[in-house]
């Protein structure tokens, strides 16, 4: 049982100077916190509880420069507070049988901290024709006590006063702290100066790059779990009088899942590939109807662990996706 209470209050100002235009605010939100539920003790499922609660700052700054009518410069602070899953906050868990002398143990953590993250990011933004737009950007994030998940092994242990040959235990935890850096980039635009039905075309790329680490509680330091290095896409689109569609690529490079009691354990994602494929059509002006393709090449999702790719620990295939509908504006 987990009770919650936040209360908030914020303040904010805009100012406008011409070229230049500032918001600014403050959010202050209080939170209070119970828990309630059972943990097993040896072969005794006893009670626990915690109890929390705490006040946190939140400011924000947002300054925007249009030197002209097409370009557009952003800088920003801004500082978040990310409080833990409630699934992750039990202090019950799951056990589950692995076969004969092995055993799978997960626990929540009640004693989770929420993580607080001040972020900074610089954008540029260049309308350089119609429809038409190219920016480039750069971000930090620096974030106190990240929650990440911690999977460690006990060989000839016992749990629930039983004796296994291999326990595998798995629990959220906080990091002392972590930082994601990054540098990105997105053109796109569509093609009027074709002629005709050709005007219709368009294109859209991004690219992101990412620096991420956490720091461990005993002082050593991985990636940032779940955040890739890489990440970038491709689309061609069609916009013209009543048709709309478009066909999508997007690169999600591999990154760290859960982090192991050492580096052979460590679990990663591979990386996911994905195409995908949609078009509408307005056949009248209140009435339109679409199909949507996902996954067209059939991309596997991957699971390796150690760091290395040919040590596959999951490898699972969801097919294909499609979709057939209509909508009605009225």
């Amino acid at each position: 049982s987990l009770d919650e209470n936040v209360f908030a209050g914020y303040g904010m100002v805009n100012l406008d100077f011409g070229f230049v235009a500032v918001t600014g605010g403050l959010r202050v939100e209080r939170t209070e916190l119970g828990i309630t539920g059972y943990l097993l003790e040896g072969q005794t499922v006893t009670p626990s509880s915690a109890h929390r609660s705490y006040t946190d700052w939140l400011p924000s700054l947002v300054v925007r420069v249009t030197p002209s009518d097409n370009t557009i410069f952003r800088v920003a602070y801004s500082r978040s507070v990310g409080r833990p899953q409630y699934s992750d906050l039990s202090p019950g868990g799951e056990v589950s049988s692995e076969g004969d002398g092995e055993l799978n143990v997960s626990t929540g953590n009640p004693a989770l901290k929420p993580y607080v993250a001040d972020a900074l990011d610089m954008t540029a933004e260049w309308y350089f024709a119609p429809g038409g737009i190219l920016s480039l950007g750069a971000f930090a994030k620096f974030i106190r006590n990240p929650i990440f998940s911690q999977s460690y092994t006990i060989n000839g242990g016992s749990f629930g006063g039983v004796g296994y040959d291999r326990i595998n235990f798995s629990q959220t935890q906080n990091a002392e702290n972590g930082d994601i850096i990054g540098l990105e980039a997105s053109y796109q635009q569509q093609f009027t100066f074709l002629p005709g039905l050709l005007s219709g075309f368009g294109a859209n790329l991004n690219l992101t790059l990412i620096d991420a680490s956490l720091r461990l509680p005993d002082g050593g330091s991985i990636g940032f779990p779940e955040q890739s290095k890489l990440l970038w896409g491709a689309q061609l689109f069609y916009q013209k009088g009543p048709v709309e569609a478009s066909i999508a690529y997007h690169h999600t490079g591999r990154a760290l899942i859960a982090a192991g009691d050492t580096r052979l354990t460590d679990n990663f994602n591979d990386d996911l590939r994905r195409l995908d494929a949609k078009i509408g059509v307005d056949l009248t002006r209140n009435f339109r109807v679409f199909v949507e393709a996902q996954n067209l090449t059939d991309e596997p999702t991957r699971q390796y662990q150690g760091g290395v790719r040919d040590w596959v620990s999951q490898n699972e295939r969801y097919g294909r996706t499609f979709y057939l509908g209509a909508s009605v504006k009225l």
